[in-house]
């Protein structure tokens, strides 16, 4: 499954109350890939995922300053 045709999926961590919020994000998220380059994404993505893990402090994507 894409995150294209990701609006479907049912997930145990998505509560049926959020369905409306999820669905908005899932389609900003789908916009973004359509309109980036994938490598693009894929740096957020990962200074995301940095972050989130608290692997690096001061890990940036490119292009994006603080």
């Amino acid at each position: 499954m894409s995150v294209i045709n990701l609006h479907n999926y049912q997930s145990p961590f998505i509560k049926p109350n959020n369905k409306p919020q999820t669905e908005e994000l899932l389609e900003k998220f789908r916009q973004l890939l359509l309109m980036k380059k994938p490598e693009s994404c894929a740096q957020l993505i990962t200074a995301e995922d940095y972050r989130l893990l608290r692997l690096g402090k001061d890990l940036q994507a490119p292009g994006h300053s603080r």
